[in-house]
């Protein structure tokens, strides 16, 4: 945050996810439905993942009301993210890519077939239409009109079979 106030880059071009407070976060994991996730490297936390099962179902038109696994937050450490702005090069990439094909595992393990729920910041929806492919449910005004997106049940299975 000092860097990006020092080189006067614009709030609007912030990473989005700065003013996440983890500690809180990490409070919800006393609730059964929640489960934490984290990569460490180089016995540093590289990037952690907060999902949810129970309070969350699909809401495609062919899987609705069907189970899934719910991303409540993903986030890779500061030091891993690309911020042009102020010439930073993230130490370590694809953090967020593998600790999202561990929502998707922990939806198999669940029985709910690699289907994945998440509002996505409007930083990261990109990523999740074109480089995961989910599909776009709409604006959420109940989540701070955040764009809904899932992973259905095809999906995952085509993801998984593209990466084997």
């Amino acid at each position: 945050m000092q860097e990006l106030l020092q080189k006067g880059v614009s709030r609007a071009d912030w990473p989005q996810s700065l003013h996440w407070d983890w500690s809180k976060k990490a409070l919800q994991l006393n609730l059964l439905e929640s489960s934490g996730f984290g990569i460490v490297c180089e016995q540093r936390w590289q990037g952690v993942m907060l999902t949810k099962t129970a309070s969350h179902t699909s809401r495609l038109a062919a899987e609705r009301g069907k189970p899934l696994v719910y991303i409540d937050y993903v986030e890779a450490a500061p030091w891993n993210w690309t911020v042009p702005e102020i010439g930073r090069e993230g130490r370590f990439r694809a953090i967020g890519s593998i600790l999202f094909w561990r929502a998707i595992k922990q939806s198999q393990e669940e029985g709910f077939y690699g289907r994945v729920g998440l509002h996505a910041l409007p930083q990261a929806e990109q990523w999740y239409e074109k480089g995961l492919r989910m599909t776009s449910v709409g604006r959420d005004p109940g989540k701070q009109n955040l764009l809904y997106f899932e992973l259905s049940r095809q999906q995952a299975e085509s993801l998984l079979k593209e990466h084997k």
